[in-house]
């Protein structure tokens, strides 16, 4: 069973990263696990999209926005290390 796996593997995790590129009904239902289990969430998406895309109550929190693989690697250190 896949959702059990993936509830399972949010459940073990410290910090899930969230990919918002694709507009994925099945990325917000795993988002809402996560948030319901209190796991530290990182929203992240790519440079070129239209954040006006997500939904209002996702488009309010912190979205790393990044341009290249490069850029996303600098960033998620930099929210990593807690600052």
């Amino acid at each position: 069973d896949i959702l059990r796996n993936i509830v399972t593997l949010i459940v073990k995790s410290e910090t899930i990263l969230v990919d918002l590129n694709e507009l994925n009904p099945n990325v917000y239902y795993e988002l809402g696990i996560a948030h319901a289990l209190g796991k530290k969430t990182i929203l992240m998406m790519q440079y070129d999209k239209d954040p006006m895309e997500l939904g209002f109550d996702i488009r309010q929190r912190h979205v790393i926005m990044y341009r290249g693989h490069q850029d996303l690697e600098l960033q998620l250190l930099f929210e990593l290390s807690g600052y």
